[in-house]
């Protein structure tokens, strides 16, 4: 389960494929292309998300079996910290910049009908905050896949589990220094919107190499070596095999009839 939870996440990749293709091209217009490219990008995000629920359970199951409730503990509560966290970010940038947004656009020219490319150059500028407050957030996720790696590593002893959670770390630092550059350049207007939109691919590249790190770690685990179950060997008491003689007292034979010592009728 842990595998196929990696395999389907590594799909994910095919969306930041499209996502550079259709940034080569030039494209901010919606066309058959794009089309295209976003129905596959949500396949692949459906796939991701099945992946990440098998990932949960299997998690779950490493957990109990090495009797280690941190590494499933570590991405419950990092799963749900960062959610809540996105929750409020997003809120907060859409109550205090989007009204100002709304005003603005509508002021860019005498006509009041805005252009795609003066509405897209207007929003990048409070576009990239929302992306590095986002990145911040992100990390939560990244550390608790890092630390419950780290334990699976120790449990499991497959090392490779511990490079992979090294990568998730690494590409959540590159993700958050790249949107802190790409911030500071659209708060100078210094970027446009249709580069934004590459600024997470080196990131995610080194994540999805830790997520191959993780499917190879998945199937090199050997179940633990079952402890050896002794079976009790039944051995009749001595007496009820034997008989004394109440002569002399020497064991004898339960079928004798005269003991084997003093020669007397048993």
């Amino acid at each position: 389960m842990g595998g196929l939870s990696a395999i389907l996440t590594l799909f994910g990749a095919i969306g930041t494929v499209l996502v550079l293709f259709n940034y080569s091209i030039g494209s901010t217009t919606v066309s058959l292309a794009t089309l295209g490219i976003l129905g596959v990008s949500s396949i692949t995000a459906l796939l991701g998300f099945v992946g990440f629920i098998l990932f949960m359970v299997a998690m779950h199951g490493f957990s109990r079996d090495y009797g280690e409730r941190k590494i499933f503990s570590y991405l419950l509560y990092g799963f749900i910290i960062t959610v809540v966290a996105l929750i409020v970010i997003f809120a907060m940038w859409f109550t205090l910049v989007f009204a100002n947004i709304f005003t603005s656009i509508r002021g860019l020219n005498t006509s009041g009908q805005a252009t795609s490319t003066q509405i897209l150059s207007f929003i990048t500028p409070y576009l990239t905050p929302l992306i590095l407050a986002a990145s911040i957030a992100s990390t939560i996720w990244i550390l608790a896949n890092y630390k419950a790696f780290k334990l699976l590593a120790d449990k499991s002893e497959v090392q490779q589990f511990r490079t992979a959670a090294i990568l998730f770390l690494l590409g959540g630092i590159v993700n958050i220094v790249l949107a802190a550059t790409f911030s500071a350049m659209g708060y100078f207007s210094t970027i446009d919107f249709n580069a934004i939109r590459i600024f997470s691919v080196p990131s995610a590249a080194i994540q999805y190499l830790g997520w191959i790190f993780a499917a190879k770690s998945y199937y090199s685990i050997k179940a633990p070596p079952q402890k050896a179950t002794i079976t009790p060997v039944y051995t009749p008491v001595a007496d009820s095999a034997m008989k004394y003689c109440p002569h002399c007292g020497t064991l004898n034979q339960a079928d004798s009839v005269y003991c084997a010592h003093c020669g007397q009728k048993l």
